[in-house]
């Protein structure tokens, strides 16, 4: 089980849910994803991580509330668990040194963008 530390709706049905996930956190990679279950017989979705912190072991994860699975993925409170976190999975972005980059995203894609721009930034 996958603890949940936070979740909430941070704009009208998109919400931010930042789940423990030590072993996931310790590997993942700009540009991967993670499959997720809201509970034991859900379904599995894929769900960009937004960030994630190595040291305290979590994930943030930005998704938007549209179906049934994400409906009760936005339900969950902190303290609540997530039965399955799978990853991370997917190819990582390649990030090379560019010199001076400008991201630029809106709505939603802030959420995806944001783990390139720290990857460049590290670079």
């Amino acid at each position: 089980m996958f603890k949940l530390m936070s979740n909430e709706m941070i704009v009208p049905n998109i919400h931010q849910m930042v789940v423990e996930a030590p072993a996931v956190a310790a590997q993942i990679k700009p540009g991967q994803f993670v499959i997720v279950r809201a509970d034991d017989d859900g379904e599995r979705i894929p769900l960009s991580v937004s960030d994630w912190d190595v040291e305290k072991g979590t994930l943030t994860i930005i998704f938007m509330e549209v179906g049934g699975t994400t409906g009760k993925l936005a339900a969950l409170e902190a303290g609540m668990s997530l039965p399955t976190v799978v990853g991370p999975l997917g190819n990582a972005t390649e990030i090379e040194e560019f010199g001076s980059v400008l991201c630029l995203a809106g709505g939603y894609g802030i959420g995806r963008i944001y783990p390139i721009a720290r990857g460049l930034e590290e670079k």
